[in-house]
């Protein structure tokens, strides 16, 4: 049986997306249903981190089971503002 995982915390400083890029993230991970109540978010800092929390958890699972590439080559047609947040947070999170 799995256990809960705990999302990283980011400081104000440590977090990359705004508000947009955010609700991007979250519509991402988050099925159509859920869309609704994404666009009603106020997005602040703790939706912020919690949104980038959960995009490292993502990336993290997806690549150590070996999906990330099989995700994206299953896509006929990606969007776009999926594929920027993910080529904008590897840039910025390369530093770290």
């Amino acid at each position: 049986m799995a256990g809960y995982k705990q999302l990283l915390t980011f400081r104000k400083e440590d977090l990359f997306f705004n508000e947009e890029e955010t609700r991007t993230i979250l519509k991402f991970i988050f099925t159509p249903t859920d869309y609704g109540i994404i666009d009603s978010l106020n997005i602040n800092n703790h939706v912020k981190g919690f949104a980038q929390g959960l995009l490292i958890e993502a990336i993290d699972a997806s690549y150590a089971i070996g999906f990330v590439e099989a995700i994206f080559r299953s896509t006929s047609n990606p969007t776009k503002g999926a594929m920027q947040i993910l080529k904008t947070f590897g840039r910025k999170a390369e530093k770290h």
